[in-house]
């Protein structure tokens, strides 16, 4: 659809919600996929201040160099992403987050390593401000993977929820 036909449909299904559902809790996401990369590409198709809660994007690259190249590319593309969601949602007063999130690399030297040389990194970044993000199918298999993902969530800007 056109971006102007995605705006109508995304104001439509918040309005029917609020309007049918007046006592349910709901946030809605305005998500763009990894594909952005300045502020204007990010809200292109965004559908208003009144209709969104959250502003988000989904990467399931990051630290993966068969799919962005090396690691220092990797995240020099994983921080201007999070920064530009993190401005964008400070100047129309929504929450930022990663919604999606995974090493899907064969390599399991990059799968062990994604929270600690990635995420931990974007976490820390003086220019990120996410409130949360989500990870999707962490892979566990293997004792690497197992104490990194170990020792990722008992740092202590990490809140871990099953």
């Amino acid at each position: 659809c056109s971006v102007s036909e995605y705006i109508s449909l995304f104001q439509l299904a918040v309005t029917k919600f609020r309007t049918y559902c007046p006592n349910a809790e709901i946030l809605f996401c305005y998500n763009k996929d990894r594909s952005f990369n300045s502020e204007a590409s990010f809200l292109k198709g965004y559908p208003g201040d009144e209709y969104v809660d959250i502003m988000s994007w989904d990467d399931y690259s990051i630290g993966n160099s068969s799919k962005v190249g090396t690691k220092e590319q990797t995240i020099e593309s994983m921080l201007n992403r999070s920064r530009i969601v993190t401005s964008c949602a400070k100047s129309h007063g929504k929450i930022a987050a990663l919604f999606e999130t995974n090493n899907n690399s064969e390599d399991v030297t990059e799968q062990a390593t994604f929270y600690s040389d990635f995420v931990q990194v974007m976490l820390n970044d003086q220019q990120t401000d996410l409130s949360f993000i989500g990870t999707w199918a962490v892979n566990l298999t293997g004792d690497e993977r197992k104490q990194a993902f170990s020792e990722f969530i008992r740092q202590p800007n990490i809140i871990f929820n099953r």
